[in-house]
């Protein structure tokens, strides 16, 4: 701006001043477009990014346990094959542990189908029991109804 004498600035403009505030103009205009696409973006509801937010979080999770789960398994099986700490074990020895290791997944695999089985019978037998127990309720049940049914005796005048 052209100031006079006394410092009060004129109503006049020089070229570069023109141009600074015409860039200042062009560059909040770029900010104001920016933040009105930002507020479009907002009108999406809540619930959405809830929805969106527990899709992340349950992937992550469902991420977490696979890893978890993978780094378990590698670590026992390593651990079921080698016998020291070292890597230099013979042949024999983890033939040895493998075999071991089978007869053992064998024996835990009998104990879990003892344990089925024994599961099933005690299942059977509380079926069993339960339907004897609803038997005697209906039987209690008929016998009431039956007191019900009876007419009444007239009492003689």
């Amino acid at each position: 701006m052209k100031r006079d004498e006394q410092g009060l600035s004129l109503g006049i403009k020089i070229g570069k001043d023109i141009k600074a505030t015409e860039s200042r103009r062009e560059r909040k205009r770029k900010k104001k477009g920016r933040e009105r696409r930002r507020r479009g973006r907002r009108r999406r509801s809540r619930s959405r990014r809830r929805r969106r937010k527990r899709r992340r979080r349950r992937r992550r999770r469902r991420r977490r346990r696979r890893r978890r789960r993978r780094r378990r398994r590698r670590r026992r099986r390593r651990r079921r094959t080698t016998t020291t700490t070292t890597r230099r074990t013979t042949t024999t020895t983890t033939m040895k542990m493998k075999e071991k290791e089978v007869e053992e997944h064998e024996e835990e695999e009998k104990e879990e189908d003892e344990d089925k089985e024994s599961m099933d019978k005690n299942n059977e037998k509380e079926g069993e029991e339960q339907e004897k127990q609803e038997d005697r309720d209906e039987e209690k049940k008929r016998r009431r109804k039956r007191k019900r049914t009876r007419p009444r005796k007239r009492r003689r005048k």
